[in-house]
């Protein structure tokens, strides 16, 4: 799972389709066809200022959902 956060000045009534494919335009990630698992939800940081929060699923232990986007660090799990 990785999460994005977006302010929603200039976004406010964004699908979570468009959403998608903004991540996707901005190379944050790269879909691999059909396999797409993305939540959206809005909320309010500690300043008040609307925020948006998009959580993709990237995969599981069987097999990963997404194929490319901009280099990450990884997460080691113990």
């Amino acid at each position: 799972m990785i999460t994005f956060f977006f302010s929603t000045i200039g976004l406010e009534s964004i699908s979570k389709e468009e959403m998608e494919r903004l991540l996707e335009s901005e190379n944050l990630i790269k879909f691999k066809p059909g396999r797409r698992s993305v939540r959206v939800e809005k909320f309010k940081d500690a300043s008040a200022n609307e925020m948006y929060t998009v959580n993709v699923m990237v995969g599981d232990d069987e097999e990963t959902l997404v194929e490319g986007g901009r280099p990450m660090n990884g997460y080691r799990r113990d």
